[in-house]
């Protein structure tokens, strides 16, 4: 037995954990600038991001992770961002929420995380992948390590 490797749906399950502990320690961050945070869920996996992803190839295809919109209060998650770095998940997140905060569009959504918490939502590899620095990713574990979420593995 040992030595052997999981199944791929244990490496998902862990990727769909990793992202629903992100989220509920960003979920508690955000909720200190925004109380109506609190009220938002996670769904991993849509059928809607996926239909987008089958007819977009290439760069939008592939950069569209998450999303909101098609369900009030809800963040969707493709299971594959569980394998992305804590930074890029947390801006992910971050940039998600601050859609759900203003109803606006990309600029306005990075804007609102930038004017609420002072936090810069950066685009890097070539996809262009919401991330955020270390400086941030540190206040945001501080936040989190408030409320007694532990978000460390995820660096």
């Amino acid at each position: 037995m040992g030595g052997r490797i999981p199944p791929p749906s244990s490496f998902r399950n862990r990727d769909a954990h990793r992202l629903d502990i992100t989220f509920r320690g960003i979920r508690s961050f955000v909720s200190t600038g925004w109380p109506g945070a609190k009220f938002a869920r996670l769904v991993i996996g849509c059928p809607e991001i996926e239909r987008f992803q089958a007819a977009h190839p290439g760069k939008v295809g592939e950069r569209s992770l998450m999303h909101v919109g098609h369900r009030q209060g809800v963040v969707c998650a493709m299971p594959i961002c569980g394998r992305l770095p804590g930074n890029f998940i947390a801006g992910l997140f971050l940039h998600e929420f601050g859609h759900l905060a203003t109803g606006g569009g990309e600029r306005e959504a990075d804007r609102w995380v930038f004017d609420t918490f002072g936090i810069r939502i950066l685009y890097e590899t070539d996809l262009d992948l919401e991330c955020v620095d270390d400086f941030a990713m540190a206040r945001i574990l501080r936040g989190v390590k408030k409320v007694g979420l532990d978000l460390r593995h995820n660096r």
